[in-house]
């Protein structure tokens, strides 16, 4: 006795309804939760008389950036910032990613040269980068940056502003 091809499976066992069907209630269940909390959040804040949005871009800062590429008051408004911020941080990391690629590269071409010396430091060098976990990494950069960083000894008032 041989099955006919034409059966179909029932619903219940087929393994392609059920793949589709766990991911839908992983998905409704996902946005039963984002819904509850934020209901929840919603409620609370109008408890406590705080507003939910983007008003506050328009508020005064009150507080200044010691650098900026863009000419920045204490007295422009949040929005002026954020943009300042957002262009502090490009700045940083496209220096970031120009350095490191020009490392890469420098590196690479050492493990390639005809010197022993230069080939067996870049080697050195790759091996102990490769095998040093992250966060070592970046202990000893930050480490390094802050022993070279201006000691900002400026004292405050003690006081501190929320607007």
């Amino acid at each position: 006795m041989t099955g006919n091809k034409d059966e179909k499976i029932p619903l219940w066992r087929d393994d392609r309804f059920w793949r589709i069907a766990l991911q839908v209630l992983a998905v409704l269940g996902f946005l039963l939760v984002v819904g509850v909390l934020g209901s929840n959040l919603n409620r609370n804040m109008q408890q406590l008389g705080i507003k939910f949005g983007f008003g506050f871009l328009g508020n005064a800062a009150s507080f200044d950036i010691s650098e900026s590429l863009i000419p920045y008051e204490s007295s422009d408004p949040y929005s002026r910032v954020l943009l300042a911020g957002l262009l502090n941080s490009l700045r940083v990391i496209i220096l970031a990613i120009a350095l490191t690629t020009g490392l890469g590269i420098a590196g690479g071409i050492a493990s390639f040269s005809e010197n022993w010396l230069l080939r067996k430091l870049s080697r050195v060098y790759v091996e102990v980068v490769r095998n040093t976990p992250y966060c070592c990494n970046c202990s000893f950069g930050i480490l390094r940056c802050s022993s070279v960083s201006p000691n900002c000894q400026k004292k405050s008032s003690g006081r501190v502003r929320y607007s």
